[in-house]
């Protein structure tokens, strides 16, 4: 019996060996980047427009920008429908954000005397870019879907992982810090004019646990099944704000300084675009790339 027992062991390892594969992933990130008011990392984030008697300012709550980010993920393929990998990537966070001048004037559009005057603001946009970051991750990859002539395949995506600053010790209060020197808003009325405007970007914490989760589509040609690339949308939520803005804004009205400070800040979250490509690496495979 213990023979027997022996020999069912090894043939079912045998079997699952023989539906194992290895693989590296390269591959190429664009995000979009969320900020926030300020407010602690335990607390929802807050998107608002904070107004004064000289201007409001706001941010975007998700934009998009133009940069790339790239990692390298190393993948275990169990059968043909499970994927597990860890992976380094790099990446960042932003900040978006809009300045705009209170101004009165004369409303063309009516004739009613009580709403002619309006207030009108002049548009001034920030982009505050920080990075970059280690993205260090772990992810599980489910095939459910494909269509009938199997050129794409479709999977899910969940994982979790940390956005990581090396550089930043809260223990010894060690912070990377960036300032940022930015267009004033102008005059904002008869001897009133903004005559400062900086913005001081600093690296919060050293490291941010993450969730993420989405979509994977694997494409592959129509005659001979040969594997091409994959795409991957997927949200990812971060847990502390890793970047934390400090628009320090001075006022001259009429010879007298005032002063406005805003915080603002991010988390690292996102929508990811991700492009890649699998290259197995065993067994090995010369023509088809699974």
């Amino acid at each position: 019996m213990k023979i027997v027992i022996q020999i069912c062991i090894l043939l079912l390892i045998g079997n699952l060996n023989a539906q194992i594969s290895f693989y590296i992933r390269p591959t190429v990130n664009m995000k979009t980047n969320q900020g926030n008011i300020f407010g602690s990392w335990r607390t929802s984030p807050i998107y608002s427009t904070m107004t004064n008697q000289y201007f409001s300012i706001t941010n975007d709550k998700m934009f998009f920008d133009n940069g790339f980010d790239l990692g390298i993920h190393l993948g275990v393929k169990i059968r043909e429908n499970h994927f597990f990998e860890l992976g380094f990537s790099g990446d960042h966070a932003g900040i978006k954000t809009q300045a705009s001048k209170h101004e009165w004037s004369i409303d063309p559009y009516t004739t009613d005397p009580s709403l002619q005057i309006v207030r009108r603001g002049g548009n001034h946009n920030q982009v505050s870019i920080l990075g970059p970051f280690n993205r260090f991750s772990f992810n599980y990859n489910n095939l459910f879907w494909k269509n009938n002539s199997k050129t794409i395949q479709v999977r899910g995506i969940v994982g979790f992982g940390t956005l990581n600053s090396p550089n930043v010790n809260r223990k010894t209060g060690t912070y990377v810090t960036n300032e940022i020197p930015v267009f004033n808003i102008g005059e904002l009325d008869s001897n009133i004019f903004n005559s400062q405007y900086v913005i001081t970007s600093t690296r919060a914490w050293r490291n941010s646990f993450y969730l993420n989760a989405g979509l994977g589509f694997d494409f592959y040609t129509k005659k001979k099944q040969n594997y091409l690339f994959s795409f991957d949308l997927f949200y990812l939520q971060g847990t502390r704000n890793i970047q934390v803005d400090h628009h320090r804004i001075k006022i001259n009205d009429n010879g007298t300084d005032v002063n406005f400070l805003y915080t603002f800040s991010s988390r690292g979250s996102g929508i990811y675009f991700t492009l890649s490509r699998r290259l197995q690496v065993y067994p090995w495979v010369r023509k088809k790339l699974n």
